[in-house]
């Protein structure tokens, strides 16, 4: 990692934002993260996570659903930030060629 652009990890949260226990949206550098809870049959929740470029609106948005299923609405989303962190990360380490630094 390049130490003369270090990662940033800021988030929006306000008193209250984490609400119905679901994490805050995150910004992680140039990425913006927000993981959701998808209710589905049974009861049980889905996890997707939407992954926006705040650097460049030109670049396009990832959006990620996963296979697995939970039993709350926050073990959903915590899963969901995780795994949008975890990429967002591994992408601002890639760098701009996709070698990692």
């Amino acid at each position: 990692m390049n130490n003369n652009n270090p990662i940033l990890l800021t988030t929006d949260a306000k008193p209250g934002a984490e609400m119905h226990g679901l994490p805050a949206p995150v910004q992680l550098g140039q990425y913006q993260i927000a993981a959701s809870a998808l209710p589905l049959d049974g009861g049980r929740f889905g996890a997707a996570v939407l992954i926006g470029n705040a650097g460049d609106a030109a670049l396009p948005d990832h959006e990620i659903h996963f296979r697995d299923e939970f039993p709350t609405r926050a073990a959903a989303a915590y899963f969901a930030m995780s795994h949008g962190l975890r990429w967002a990360f591994k992408s601002l380490r890639a760098g701009p060629s996709g070698a990692f630094a």
